[in-house]
């Protein structure tokens, strides 16, 4: 058996939480057994995992608790075991773009922040699809996080036909952030724009239009 040892970035410094419920399962879709024997981790930002299989890939979120209550799952992330250096991952299938596509928190544009983006040619691993098997959840190409990308201008390789469906993820929004979790910024589109309370309009200096946002002091 195999050990592992994960570690995670704390978020904002504010209340320390009682600790952290780990989750490590071979489901993606978090509906299987939690393998993490011990739970919970101390106030460390890392803990260590045994009694993995290789040749195995492995999905893992945390919640930080207080006074027994959980809070939000972290977006889950991945690994795969191949200690003999001899296994094949042609059994997880990948995605290729057709276009450059936008990857966003969830599967619905201007109420997700964009997280990364798939480039025309580019593959990524599949991890899930969205409930109206529209969107694939995939491995960011430009993170260590899960995004959803529309099907619609992909390309799937391999067999994804049986991908878990995956509900809607939580929004986390961020300090600054408007309506439906957007931080408003240059960067997004119009419809974006306006989610995260931002006016789309021309600007002398960037023509054309780009999102304005308004300074706080």
């Amino acid at each position: 058996a195999l050990e592992v040892m994960l570690n995670f970035q704390p978020g904002e410094p504010g209340c320390i939480p009682d600790g952290y419920y780990i989750d490590v399962q071979t489901s993606a879709d978090f509906s299987g057994t939690n393998m993490y024997a011990g739970d919970w981790a101390s106030k460390h930002s890392f803990f260590p995992v045994t009694g993995l299989a290789d040749c195995t890939m492995y999905y893992w979120r945390i919640a930080q608790v207080e006074d027994a209550t959980f809070g939000s799952f972290s977006e889950g992330r991945s690994f795969f075991t191949n200690e003999s250096g001899l296994c094949a991952q042609s059994f997880v299938p990948q995605v290729e773009g057709l276009r450059d596509l936008a990857c966003y928190q969830g599967p619905i544009p201007g109420t997700y922040p964009i997280l990364g983006y798939l480039l025309m040619g580019e593959t990524a691993p599949i991890v899930a699809q969205s409930l109206d098997m529209e969107w694939w959840y995939i491995r960011n190409p430009d993170g260590a996080d899960i995004c959803a990308v529309l099907k619609d201008g992909t390309e799937p390789e391999g067999d994804a036909g049986d991908m878990p469906l995956w509900n809607n993820p939580e929004l986390q929004p961020e300090d600054g952030s408007g309506p439906g979790g957007l931080v408003c910024s240059a960067s997004l589109d119009a419809t974006q724009c306006v989610a995260a309370g931002g006016e789309y309009k021309c600007n002398l200096a960037t023509n054309p239009p780009v999102c304005t946002c308004d300074c706080t002091p």
